[in-house]
């Protein structure tokens, strides 16, 4: 796993987008890694290695064009999520997913994988994205009807977002079980404050998946 670690790492370092994608399709065509080794063992850990030393006028803009790199190796990984999702035994038809991002949550990568997670569990999944108002995430419960709704969160500043979302979702809808995923989750007192149950990894999601089947 270092070794596939270390290679797409040199492609974002190059921002060598074509080289991680073509890798990408390599490595999932002949069976060397799996989407969630991908998503949790190499892509996360990489976003989450990001970090702009001070005074490099150059860091940010080349954040994002390795952001979008990532962005771009999930989407074109998709149709082996498909494959995979028709080989697993997890059928939930009809336990919905809807994956939302609160207002000014702007990073939407990590619920992305999620998203394809939830997928691959057998979970029929909507995702919004990133920084979706509250009245168009209580719309999308109203029409969709989602026996699960994934709030996730990476700046901490927009827990305070997340939990007033969240109270509208069960007013709305008592029946609906929030999902919190995201870093900014990850401190067990943030969980506390919402209401709402962390699901951070694909063992996560297998198991609410069995509870669902």
């Amino acid at each position: 796993m270092k070794e596939i670690y270390d290679r797409f790492a040199g492609f974002l370092q190059e921002e060598n987008k074509t080289g991680a994608i073509l890798y990408a399709l390599e490595l999932l065509e002949n069976g060397s890694i799996e989407i969630p080794a991908l998503y949790e063992k190499v892509l996360g850990p990489l976003l989450n290695a990001m970090h702009c030393p001070e005074n490099d006028e150059t860091c940010i803009w080349r954040e994002h064009v390795r952001t979008s790199i990532v962005r771009a190796v999930v989407e074109v990984a998709y149709p082996y999520v498909i494959k995979a999702k028709q080989s697993t035994g997890f059928v939930s038809a009809s336990s919905k997913v809807l994956v939302v991002c609160p207002t000014e949550e702007y990073h939407e990568i990590g619920a992305r994988m999620a998203a394809d997670f939830f997928e691959l569990a057998g979970f029929p999944t909507t995702f919004v994205g990133a920084n979706t108002p509250e009245k168009d995430i209580l719309s999308a419960v109203k029409n969709l009807q989602p026996h699960y709704v994934a709030i996730s969160v990476t700046n901490y500043y927009n827990l305070f977002k997340a939990k007033t979302v969240i109270d509208s979702i069960l007013t709305q809808d008592p029946s609906i079980e929030v999902l919190l995923g995201g870093s900014a989750f990850r401190d067990p007192r943030h969980v506390e404050c919402v209401r709402g149950r962390r699901v951070d990894r694909f063992a996560d999601i297998v198991a609410l998946a069995k509870e669902a089947h």
